[in-house]
């Protein structure tokens, strides 16, 4: 009797398919401000003295992120990490914002 012909065999590799997409799909490669604006509807670098909480309340419940970068971030990487973010949140703008096709 082969591994494969066993019932538990399959249902093993279904979890760890269904726990490796989770784990994808719930941010695990994501950047810090990635992570960040998955959460929240702002970042802030730690150059900047922003209240993020009042900042969150004035945007309130929009389909809008705001990232405030500090001098040193690569703003093409960072745009990167969060190109998935920026697909849901706001579908057409956020692909312009990162430089690609509009």
């Amino acid at each position: 009797m082969t591994v494969f012909k066993k019932p538990f065999t399959p249902a093993v590799l279904v979890a760890v398919a269904l726990a490796g997409w989770a784990a994808v799909s719930g941010g695990l490669f994501d950047g810090p401000v990635a992570s960040t604006l998955r959460a929240s509807s702002v970042h802030a670098a730690p150059d900047y003295d922003l209240d993020t909480y009042a900042a969150e309340r004035v945007i309130g419940n929009r389909k809008l992120t705001v990232g405030f970068l500090s001098p040193d971030d690569d703003a093409s990487e960072v745009c990167d990490d969060v190109a998935a973010e920026l697909r849901h949140a706001l579908p057409r703008s956020g692909r312009r914002l990162c430089g690609s096709d509009p």
